[in-house]
């Protein structure tokens, strides 16, 4: 005959497995590392533009712009600064730092790679017209993922295209690199002291 089960005997619980899982979760969820949100570091404005929809201008604060007297926002660079032309840097026109800016730095790179056509610091903020082809006497150029200093202009052969991205950076204090600094570095520092930043798209090939 079955006995209804004593109310004062303890009732065995399969709760540890479970318990010690979450534990065992919380515990990775806890300890500074995240399992399943990789992030690319901010770089402080350094924008990684691999986004197809970039608008074609973007705007600094205050209205900081950047733009080139030799083509527009949107428009194919001419042959001259292409690899397969001249290779010489565009002629640009800054506009509007922020009042409190002590030096500009150009990042050209590729839209839809990141590839790094150029990397400028040093640049006085008193500058508003940038040379075509040349640079001015206080700024300092840097390696390119090309593997050499200065513009590296878009190899156009085989029916290559693209988008290149110019940006224009406000910075509140100097960077101080020398010529020769490391690329990743320059890069790094302009994340502490961006105070605004300027872009526009110029395309080359049939992009």
């Amino acid at each position: 005959m079955l006995r209804p089960p004593d109310p004062s005997t303890p009732r065995p619980r399969a709760v540890a497995a479970p318990l010690a899982l979450v534990l065992v979760i919380g515990a990775c969820a806890s300890d500074g590392r995240d399992l399943g949100d990789a992030r690319a570091p901010d770089l402080g404005g350094v924008v990684s533009a691999t986004t197809a929809d970039l608008p074609l201008v973007q705007d600094g604060p205050n209205g900081m712009s950047i733009a080139s007297p030799a083509f527009s926002p949107g428009a194919a660079l001419p042959s001259r600064f292409t690899a397969n032309g001249l290779n010489l840097s565009p002629p640009l026109v800054f506009e509007l730092a922020p009042i409190n800016t002590t030096e500009l730095a150009l990042v050209v790179r590729d839209a839809d790679t990141d590839f790094v056509h150029w990397l400028v610091t040093g640049i006085a903020p008193s500058v508003a017209r940038w040379p075509e082809g040349a640079v001015t006497p206080e700024s300092i150029e840097h390696d390119n993922d090309a593997g050499t200093t200065g513009w590296a202009g878009p190899d156009t052969l085989e029916g290559a295209k693209g988008r290149l991205q110019f940006e224009l950076y406000a910075l509140g204090a100097p960077l101080g690199f020398t010529a020769g600094a490391d690329q990743t570095d320059v890069l790094a520092a302009l994340q502490a002291e961006t105070l605004g930043r300027a872009a526009f798209i110029g395309r080359y090939g049939s992009a």
